[in-house]
């Protein structure tokens, strides 16, 4: 059974010493904190325990949502995802995400383009492993033996914005956790 809840601060006690400006402006704050977004706690299909916003502060569509989730861990939805592919997910967030508020929205652009399209543009969310983006960073580096390769500052930027990408994917229930998560600092170039 998940749980619904408002993350609200306790309010201060009252202070003897306060003007009444500093009295309005701590309540208008505490008002402000009310009317944040219901929460909901829940376990997934895997028994992980997840927390999320429903981004309502209306506590009926709140309960609708949490039983909703509810339901999806029972039948497993949650936890299996990675149906999607990946070219899919990385074009819906450069479309939704990335042009309306980052100015770093043509080198996103470029960067899926020319270095993510091809080796995982095809690949179903799930077979995006820790593996896959290992081989491919040491495939893609500049060496003696590959130099048709870049720099790894390239590559680096590369996997930051498929991890950003991944990142969005399981906030969105498409994916149960990002493979980034399973990868060491050391396993990626420097």
């Amino acid at each position: 059974m998940g749980a619904l809840f408002k993350r609200v601060p306790r309010p201060p006690d009252e202070r003897p010493n306060e003007t009444v400006q500093e009295t309005e402006a701590r309540r208008s704050a505490a008002a402000r904190w009310d009317a944040a977004a219901w929460q909901i706690r829940y376990r997934d299909s895997n028994g992980r325990m997840m927390d999320e916003s429903t981004g309502t502060d209306k506590v009926r569509e709140a309960r609708r949502i949490l039983k909703e989730r509810e339901t999806d861990a029972d039948r497993g939805k949650l936890a299996r995802g990675g149906e999607e592919r990946f070219d899919r997910v990385a074009k819906r967030w450069l479309k939704e995400y990335s042009k309306p508020r980052l100015r770093s929205h043509v080198d996103n652009e470029c960067r899926y383009r020319v270095h993510l399209a091809g080796p995982f543009g095809a690949l179903r969310l799930r077979d995006v492993t820790p593996t896959a983006i290992k081989a491919f960073a040491a495939k893609s580096i500049r060496t003696d033996d590959n130099p048709n390769g870049v720099s790894p500052a390239t590559v680096r930027r590369a996997l930051a914005l498929m991890r950003v990408i991944l990142a969005d994917a399981v906030q969105s229930h498409l994916l149960h956790e990002s493979p980034f998560i399973r990868l060491r600092r050391t396993d990626l170039p420097r």
